[in-house]
């Protein structure tokens, strides 16, 4: 009986460390940066993250998020702030074979595991159109009876 006791805790001794050691999940970083003209707040949405949102200070600001690698296709969009708008994205990562699809405020893409994204939101002044049509001013004005 002893020496099943004595084997069974050589065992454990041995076997605890691999057994106390979590799996690593595997993991890619997603570094946010936002340029602007004027200094605001931005809306971000992120497939399976909560939303989030930057505050700019000196017309740019960044946040890095990990995220899980083998969880599939995200979506990373920015709502327009109060009188901005989206005016480019463009994102890199150290992985040549990452593939990005680009909308007008959002970004789609697959990342790898442990691997580094950066995806840069470019924001402008909103401009009102101004519509102009022709001949509704004149410069004078007759009634005819």
């Amino acid at each position: 009986m002893k020496i099943k006791i004595i084997i069974l805790l050589v065992l454990i001794i041995i076997f605890a460390p691999v057994v106390s050691r979590a799996m690593p999940v595997p993991t890619a970083n997603l570094t946010v940066v936002v340029n602007t003209q004027i200094d605001a707040s931005f809306h971000f949405h992120l497939t399976g993250s909560p939303d989030f949102d930057l505050q700019t200070s000196g017309l740019t600001f960044s946040k890095t998020i990990t995220i899980f690698a083998p969880s599939g296709s995200y979506t990373l969009s920015q709502d327009n702030a109060l009188g901005l708008k989206v005016s480019s994205i463009f994102c890199t990562s150290d992985n040549p074979v990452d593939v990005f699809w680009y909308q007008s405020n959002s970004v789609n893409f697959t990342p790898r595991f442990f691997e580094n994204i950066i995806c840069n939101f470019n924001n402008v002044k909103a401009t009102t159109p101004v519509l102009i049509v022709p001949g509704l001013l004149c410069k004078s004005f007759a009634i005819v009876v």
